[in-house]
C-alpha cells in the first residue's frame, strides 16, 4: 500500500542509524544500475553513509562473487581493480607474468552472446557460471551457444551450457577444495577441504595450470596458498593476506601490509 511505502521512507529518513542491504531483486533487471544508484542517493540525501551501521549493502547472489571480482574476473581490471587500460598498472602485471597484455577492457557476458552471433568470437570457456540457465533472453544465450565454433566448460556437473560444450573438464566443490571466500563484507576466510573429490575431477587451478602448460605458459604453483602469495605481492588491496594470517580469523581488505590486525 503507498501509505505504507511513504511510512516506510520517513522512518529511514528520520532515524539515527539505518542501513539498506539489498540483493538480486534490485540488480537484476534493465534498470538494475540506476536501481543501485538510486539507493545510493537515497543514503547520501538521508545522511546514511560513512559511519557505523549505515551504508548500502549488497547481498551477492552467490558466495564468491566479491573474491571473483576482487581478483580480476571482471573484462576492464585486473586483480585489486587496477585498470587494464592504465600503462603503469599494465607493465607491471607485465613484469609480473613474463607476457606482454592487451591495453584495452574486454567484453562482458552480455557482449560475449552478441559477439558469437556477430561471429568476433569463435570460442569461449565457461568456468563455474551456467548462462544457459541464468542469462537473460535464454533463447538468444542458447542459440548463440549452439553455433559456436569450440565451447569448454569447468563445472561440478554436467549443466544446462555443459550439455553444449565440445569438452567438459570436471573440478572440485567447495568442500573438496583449500582456498579462500571473499565475502560482501569485503572479508577475506579460508576455505579448508572437507572430503575427497569423486572420480578424475581436479581442482580448479589444477586445470588451469595444466592447461596453461600445454599451451607454452607454464605456471609454477603447487598449492593454493602460492596462488595467494602471488596475488598479495601484485594486488595492493590484498598485499597483507596470507593463508597464516587468516587461519583463524578473516581479515578485510584494504588490507596493505601485515601489521593490520586480523580481525579488523
Amino acid at each position: 500500500p503507498a501509505e505504507a511505502i511513504r511510512e516506510a521512507a520517513r522512518i529511514y529518513a528520520t532515524t539515527e542509524t539505518a542501513s539498506i542491504i539489498y540483493s538480486m531483486g534490485i540488480t537484476q533487471h534493465t534498470t538494475g544500475t540506476d536501481n543501485v544508484l538510486s539507493l545510493a542517493n537515497l543514503a547520501m540525501l538521508t545522511g546514511n553513509i560513512g559511519k557505523e551501521s549505515c551504508g548500502v549493502n549488497p547481498l551477492r547472489g552467490q558466495n564468491n562473487v566479491q573474491g571473483a571480482c576482487d581478483l580480476g574476473a571482471l573484462p576492464n581490471v585486473y586483480p585489486g581493480y587496477q585498470s587494464v587500460e592504465d600503462p603503469v598498472i599494465k607493465e607491471k602485471f607485465e613484469k609480473a607474468w613474463q607476457r606482454k597484455l592487451p591495453s584495452n577492457s574486454g567484453l562482458t557476458v552480455i557482449e560475449m552472446i552478441h559477439a558469437i552471433e556477430e561471429r568476433k568470437v569463435k570460442a569461449l570457456y565457461i568456468m563455474g557460471e551456467n548462462p544457459a540457465l541464468s542469462d537473460p533472453n535464454l533463447n538468444r544465450t542458447r542459440e548463440a551457444l549452439s553455433k559456436i565454433d569450440f565451447l569448454v566448460v569447468q563445472d561440478i556437473f554436467l549443466t544446462e551450457t555443459a550439455e553444449y560444450a565440445d569438452v567438459v573438464l570436471p573440478s572440485f566443490c567447495f568442500a573438496e577444495k583449500n582456498g579462500t571466500f571473499t565475502n560482501t563484507e569485503r572479508r577475506i576466510q579460508r576455505v579448508r577441504k572437507a572430503a575427497d573429490a569423486p572420480g578424475n575431477t581436479r581442482d580448479d587451478w589444477q586445470i588451469i595450470c595444466q592447461l596453461s602448460a600445454a599451451m607454452d605458459y607454464p605456471m609454477h604453483y603447487d598449492s593454493s596458498e602460492k596462488i595467494m602469495d602471488e596475488i598479495a605481492s601484485v594486488t595492493p588491496i590484498y598485499g597483507g593476506i596470507s593463508f597464516d594470517r587468516i587461519e583463524s580469523a578473516g581479515l578485510q581488505w584494504p588490507c596493505p601490509d601485515k601489521n593490520q590486525r586480523a580481525n579488523s
